[in-house]
């Protein structure tokens, strides 16, 4: 998984919601 920069819209996945605890 690519580290995404921190996001809220919908964090549905698991793996998202993980990404979006480290902001890029």
């Amino acid at each position: 998984p690519i580290p995404i920069p921190c996001t809220s819209s919908s964090d549905n996945s698991p793996v998202y919601k993980f990404l979006v605890k480290i902001p890029s």
